[in-house]
């Protein structure tokens, strides 16, 4: 049980951060919200490479959860992995002006993909 609220717990922290991130323009323009009040690009590689370390500590733990659960999990955790890669990829100048999303078709492939693997999570 430990270590499922760990891996859950680096979960919630990796998506809370894909967040901050995605939603940087809306937040701070919009919002007036300042969770990443001087967003530069070596912020931006730091908080990339730690949800990269939270999503593989959350994916470690997954093969633990009841299957009904997994499938879920998996499925979440894929699509901001793949949200984190495109925030990677965007210049902080164009994550203050724009919101960087996965395209649907992708997701839909995705989502797809997480239920066979899921059951094969070991």
């Amino acid at each position: 049980r430990s270590r499922t609220d760990q891996g859950a717990y680096a979960l919630g922290s990796a998506f809370q951060k894909v967040n901050f991130l995605r939603d940087y323009q809306e937040d701070t323009v919009g919002l007036n919200r300042s969770y990443l009040p001087k967003l530069t690009e070596e912020l931006k590689a730091e908080l990339v490479s730690e949800i990269r370390a939270e999503l593989a500590q959350a994916r470690g733990t997954m093969a633990l959860l009841p299957l009904t659960a997994r499938v879920g999990v998996l499925g979440a955790h894929d699509l901001f992995a793949a949200l984190n890669e495109r925030l990677d990829r965007t210049p902080v100048a164009e994550l203050k002006t724009a919101r960087v999303q996965v395209p649907r078709a992708e997701k839909v492939k995705i989502i797809a993909r997480a239920v066979p693997r899921a059951a094969r999570l070991r």
